[in-house]
């Protein structure tokens, strides 16, 4: 298989070695490579970006925009400054301080995900703040033969093949290739992560201490604006 990998490839890879065919089992070979590459995404996190959106004065429940698979940070600007970042909480705690102060508000300084998609902030908005997203979301997927991953190689290769045969023998019930399969889908996953690690850099994996000096970058302005929905 020639690198970098196309859709195509992936697929006549993923039938030689499971003992499969285009014809008969095509279908089911894409949804298992793609399923892998959803799998590698939500996973990892590798795919990041940000995005903005517009505060409502006095509403402190919002609706999260369906392309975040997780948020990553979350920092409010008021006034034209930046200010620091939004402390993730457990709803219970959100609640106790709405029930200790409900008349606080002001610009956002915690927030609390409910379920799938719903973002209640404290204390609540007193102006038309803008609220930056920091999130990893999930790459588009693969349909076109030529379509290429996203993903460096020979990373896409190892991680999109070998998590599509963990899924054919798993199909095929072959407990003998499964074993194999698994083993090189959790190496090539070590090995991916152990990539972004380093290509992240050498800072410390630690949350870093937030000062009065701390500031932030302008948005890249070629990102997402969202329009949120008050819920």
């Amino acid at each position: 298989m020639s690198l970098p990998t196309t859709f195509l490839g992936l697929q006549t890879d993923v039938a030689q070695k499971a003992h499969m065919n285009l014809t008969d089992d095509g279908d089911r070979i894409k949804d298992w490579i793609n399923t892998s590459y959803a799998e590698v995404a939500s996973t990892t996190r590798c795919f990041q970006r940000s995005a903005t959106s517009t505060l409502v004065s006095g509403t402190s429940s919002y609706t999260l925009d369906a392309s975040v698979l997780h948020i990553e940070l979350l920092t409010v600007t008021h006034s034209g400054s930046a200010w620091f970042p939004l402390k993730e909480c457990e709803l219970e705690q959100i609640l106790s301080y709405r029930a200790l102060n409900s008349a606080a508000s002001g610009p956002p300084t915690s927030y609390a995900l409910v379920g799938l998609n719903q973002l209640e902030l404290w204390p609540t908005p007193n102006s038309a703040d803008t609220l930056t997203t920091w999130y990893s979301y999930l790459p588009t997927y693969l349909a076109a033969d030529g379509d290429v991953p996203a993903l460096p190689e020979p990373h896409a290769s190892n991680l999109l093949s070998y998590g599509a045969l963990v899924q054919a023998a798993e199909a095929k019930r072959d407990i003998m290739m499964l074993g194999d399969f698994q083993s090189q889908y959790a190496a090539s996953m070590q090995d991916f992560q152990r990539y972004l690690n380093r290509k992240a850099g050498a800072y410390p994996r630690s949350f870093p201490t937030w000062t009065s000096t701390t500031t932030y970058g302008p948005h890249d302005p070629s990102a997402d604006v969202w329009g949120w929905n008050a819920a």
